[in-house]
């Protein structure tokens, strides 16, 4: 049997499309260190956990409202399920969410097209290298697009039913991704949709005073931990969440104080993030060009949805390539569309696609199911902390130890060293770093390699622990070396 007909034919089964994204998402979770974006939000729900205070969120002893707060709660909900806050219960909400990306965007391509492109479009989306990395991050930004697609399919799936429990499940939706990431899913919700309402003016169905109700509701309901935070402890924490949230969203967006990128960044991110998917993306936008009158009213409308993605996204000069990612579902419908279309007259086109599908999986699973664990197995910041730990813990018990950062570590490696005294800002003054050690001799200095001749006089014989690369000693470059992340321990 083709692996076309077996994974979107008519007589397939959603089960397998399931199934395979949860593999796929979920294969050696646990696997892969934290890295990046994931020390954020990790440090914060660990702070959380040890000081039980999940309203205000703190980074390193710092006031950190920088997301809302339902990324965190979820994390660390996890983290108390699986007896404690590790890779897998850090990443679980994020798998969870793309499984739920995936099973939306089958479900838009059955309602709009039929249940073959739903099933495609699904498989393309899952099989999208980009697509399961981010669906494997402990981040917010998964949780964010599983909560705009579910807006927007509960829309199609309801808007013959206009009431207020139809209104209530939409706006609720929107909420809960609103405490994710702020409100960028309610603004892209709404600017896809316009094409919908305005076509035949189907506005006109929902002016009713449930949808204000609904609205109203669900807006308090959103409020919620907002005003807890305020109410419960918040005259000792000078962060307003509300106010972050605004300058995230609308100062950030109007007028860009960080993450610059150029114009043309998701010209870029968007082939980058629907490989090896998006070898057909220029077919399916030559077709969109060249036949858009004879389209059907859903076909256009996915398209309207990635173009006004696109086009707000590349509005502002705060740009990210993973700031791509809700174009993303719209752009796998689009293509399968196209790919359904052309089929009839070159099956042998769709026969491919079964066996790009097949290879692109087995890539994911070789990649993250072997390769990714094998790198972290031989070296990277978990081994490294544990080494750190084991030689101090020789020395004296480890509370009775501080660890400094010098120079530029990002605290890379804090999460896993797990210091009693969290780690302050990282210290670039040779002279402050030398009077706090000399404060408390027992301290632990985090650097990079590359910066340690600089400590050379910081103690006298110190023990050196050096980070070992992930890669095997043959693909181990000079930079990467020097890189690596290096601790100075005292030997008394």
């Amino acid at each position: 049997m083709p692996i076309a007909r077996l994974l979107w034919s008519d007589s397939s089964k959603t089960l397998y499309l399931l199934a395979g994204a949860a593999v796929l998402l979920a294969l050696a979770l646990g696997g892969g260190q934290f890295w990046g974006q994931e020390q954020r939000w990790v440090v914060t729900v660990d702070e959380m956990i040890r000081s039980g205070d999940y309203l205000h969120p703190y980074y390193w002893g710092s006031e950190y409202y920088d997301k809302p707060l339902g990324s965190y709660w979820l994390m660390a909900m996890f983290a108390v399920l699986f007896g404690g806050l590790n890779e897998w219960a850090a990443r679980l909400p994020s798998v969870l969410a793309a499984l739920v990306v995936v099973w939306c965007t089958y479900r838009l391509g059955s309602r709009l097209l039929n249940r073959s492109t739903g099933l495609l479009a699904g498989w393309i989306l899952a099989t999208s290298f980009m697509f399961v990395f981010w669906g494997r991050v402990a981040t917010a930004d998964m949780l964010n697009l599983a909560g705009t697609v579910a807006a927007i399919t509960w829309y199609f799936e309801r808007k013959d039913r206009p009431g207020f429990v139809t209104y209530l499940g939409f706006f609720l939706i929107l909420a809960v991704a609103s405490w994710m990431k702020g409100l960028v899913a309610p603004v892209i919700v709404v600017l896809v949709l316009i094409p919908e309402l305005l076509r035949e003016q189907n506005w006109r169905k929902h002016l009713r005073l449930s949808l204000v109700s609904a609205g109203l509701l669900a807006g308090v309901i959103y409020l919620i931990p907002f005003v807890l935070s305020v109410m419960v402890g918040g005259e000792q924490y000078g962060s307003s969440g509300l106010w972050l949230v605004f300058r995230e969203n609308f100062v950030r967006y109007f007028n860009a104080y960080d993450h610059y990128g150029p114009i043309y960044t998701y010209f870029q991110a968007l082939p980058l993030y629907q490989f090896p998917w998006s070898a057909f993306l220029p077919f399916a936008i030559f077709r969109a060009i060249r036949q858009w009158k004879n389209l059907s009213p859903s076909s256009r409308w996915i398209i309207w949805a990635v173009l006004l993605i696109f086009v707000f996204l590349t509005g502002t000069e705060s740009r990210r390539s993973y700031y791509i990612l809700p174009a993303l579902p719209f752009a796998a419908l689009m293509v399968a569309d196209w790919l359904m279309t052309v089929s009839a007259t070159h099956p042998r086109l769709l026969n491919a696609s079964g066996w790009l599908a097949a290879t692109a999986s087995l890539i994911l699973l070789l990649w993250f199911g072997g390769a990714v664990p094998y790198g972290n197995s031989i070296g990277g910041i978990r081994p490294f902390a544990k080494e750190v730990r084991t030689a101090a813990e020789d020395i004296a018990p480890w509370p009775q130890w501080r660890v400094l950062c010098w120079e530029s570590t990002h605290r890379g490696p804090g999460f896993y060293i797990r210091p009693v005294t969290l780690i302050p800002p990282e210290i670039y003054d040779y002279d402050k770093l030398k009077a706090l050690v000399t404060e408390h001799p027992r301290t632990i200095v985090l650097t990079h390699v590359e910066y340690l001749d600089r400590l050379k006089d910081l103690y006298a014989d110190p023990i050196v622990i050096k980070e070992v690369p992930r890669v095997p000693e043959m693909f181990r470059t000079d930079k990467m070396r020097l890189e690596a992340y290096a601790a100075v321990i005292p030997r008394s």
